[in-house]
C-alpha cells in the first residue's frame, strides 16, 4: 500500500511531513488533501468519475471534468499543452483530476498563510489534518 512508498520516504528524512513534523524548507512536504471536500466547498462536487466505462462526448462526468478544470484555471492554474487537456479531460475514473485538484489544495495553502499556519496547530500534530 501507499504506507510502503511513504514510510521509508519518513524514515530516511527527505520529507515533511504537514502538520505532524516540522516544516522543513529543505524538505518536500507531504500532506494529506481531500479532492472531495474541495470540490463541496467550492460548489463542484457533481460527480465527474465514470467508473462503469460509459464515458461517453457529452456526457455528464465528462461536462463535470471540464467544469472541474475551467475552475481551476480560473484560479490560476495552467495547462500547457492539448495533450495534457485531453488527458485530464479523459481520465474516466477521475485521478488525474484529483491530482490537479490536490496540487491547487497545496496552492491555496501555501498563498494563505492564516490558513496554513492554523492547520500547524499543537492539536494536529498527533491526529493530522486533511487539506480541502
Amino acid at each position: 500500500g501507499v504506507v510502503d512508498v511513504l514510510a521509508p520516504l519518513c524514515e530516511i528524512g527527505a520529507v515533511s511531513v504537514i502538520p505532524m513534523m516540522p516544516l522543513d524548507i529543505n524538505k518536500s512536504m507531504l500532506l494529506e488533501t481531500c479532492p472531495a471536500s474541495y470540490l463541496k466547498r467550492v460548489g463542484l462536487y457533481d460527480p465527474y468519475k465514470d467508473k462503469k466505462g460509459i464515458d461517453e462526448a457529452g456526457s455528464a462526468a465528462l461536462k463535470n471534468r471540464q467544469r472541474i478544470i475551467n475552475h481551476l484555471l480560473a484560479n490560476g492554474m495552467a495547462i500547457e499543452s492539448e495533450e495534457a487537456m485531453d488527458c485530464f479531460l479523459g481520465d474516466r475514473f477521475g485521478d488525474a483530476i484529483d491530482s490537479l485538484i490536490a496540487a491547487m489544495i497545496l496552492f491555496e495553502m501555501l498563498s494563505n498563510e492564516d490558513r496554513f499556519a492554523a492547520s500547524m496547530q499543537k492539536e494536529f500534530h498527533l491526529e493530522g489534518f486533511v487539506y480541502f
